[in-house]
């Protein structure tokens, strides 16, 4: 598990994204703005997609990231889950799950095993066998977990891992992804714009508007005592 150091800025043409933040390791912190404010941004940079203008990332006290070099994703042994899951929709689940460790040059034996470890964490065992086509939406989306976690990651990012499911599904994979984080203790950081995910699934909140940062602290700390007007009139009514 590590800390993210995140003092950095990255310039687009009619969009700058400027942060400073260190969040602690273990625990969940939700990433919470409007649609346009830099979330899915931010951990782009973060897991190593796109590069930044000035600043530095870092994790684990890692330097990853600056304006002249970047750790290539892969070796950053970050997990992560995209918004469309991105499985592959001609393997099976064990080798959608298995792809990121056989990418490793990871024994065949251990391939086998540490995918079906990951897929009983998230409760497909029974499924490794079966296309993504023959899942709902809530088994497709433990599949992309699965597949983040396999690698066993110092960092899960996940970019709104539940706005493709319905409003029950939401429920019982939020409490899914809540008993996973309270087993694995890894160091998580998901996008969101659902207020009631932000508010139950993360043990803190980075409120974004505009490219910049805020208000970060726990929950109640941004409910209660929002820092600027922005936040007090975006959180709104409590979930």
């Amino acid at each position: 598990m590590s800390t993210i150091d995140a003092r950095f800025q990255l310039d687009w043409p009619g969009f700058r994204l400027d942060v400073d933040v260190q969040l602690p390791a273990k625990g969940v912190t939700a990433l919470f703005g409007h649609s346009g404010s830099g979330k899915t941004t931010l951990l782009r940079c973060i897991a190593g997609f796109e590069p930044i203008a000035a600043g530095e990332i870092r994790l684990g006290g890692q330097r990853v990231t600056d304006a002249g070099f970047r750790l290539p994703p892969e070796a950053r042994q970050i997990g992560m889950v995209f918004q469309d899951y991105a499985l592959f929709p001609d393997k099976t689940v064990r080798d959608n799950v298995a792809y990121g460790l056989k990418a490793r040059k990871v024994a065949p034996d251990e391939v086998i095993a540490r995918a079906h470890e990951a897929l009983e964490q998230v409760g497909l065992g029974q499924y490794a066998d079966r296309f993504p086509a023959q899942l709902s939406g809530g088994q497709r989306q433990r599949v992309a977990l699965a597949r983040a976690l396999v690698i066993k990651p110092r960092v899960l990012l996940m970019d709104e891992p539940l706005s493709n499911l319905d409003a029950k599904l939401r429920g019982q994979t939020r409490i899914e992804i809540q008993k996973l984080h309270a087993e694995l203790g890894i160091t998580s950081l998901f996008v969101t714009h659902d207020q009631v995910e932000a508010m139950t699934l993360a043990q803190r909140m980075m409120v974004m508007n505009g490219g910049r940062m805020e208000q970060f602290g726990t929950p109640e700390e941004v409910y209660h005592r929002p820092a600027t007007t922005f936040v007090a009139s975006f959180i709104g009514a409590p979930p």
